[in-house]
């Protein structure tokens, strides 16, 4: 198939095929990779100043009883590493 079938022929193909790659793509993404690769390519001080603000915002939680003052080590080590730690967080939330 080419680039000018896609263009010609009859219904949506290119949405299709896009539809599939991004599906295909979706099934092997893992989104902790986005934080690795931003972190392999950060300083130790950059890294160290990252997890710093991580424990003041953790901190910032807890002082709104959106986690619980014992939880605060392990959210700021969870919002450094899990991308789905961050879901929840809005900017309702940090007004």
């Amino acid at each position: 198939m080419t680039d000018r079938d896609l263009i010609t022929s009859g219904g949506d193909p290119a949405g299709t095929y896009i539809s599939r790659a991004s599906q295909d793509a979706s099934a092997n993404f893992d989104p902790r990779s986005v934080f690795l690769d931003h972190y392999s390519r950060q300083s130790e001080n950059t890294l160290r100043r990252y997890r710093t603000d991580l424990r003041w915002f953790a901190l910032f939680l807890a002082y709104t009883s959106y986690i619980r003052d014992e939880d605060m080590e392990a959210e700021a080590a969870a919002l450094f590493t899990f991308p789905e730690a961050w879901s929840g967080i809005n900017a309702d939330l940090v007004r």
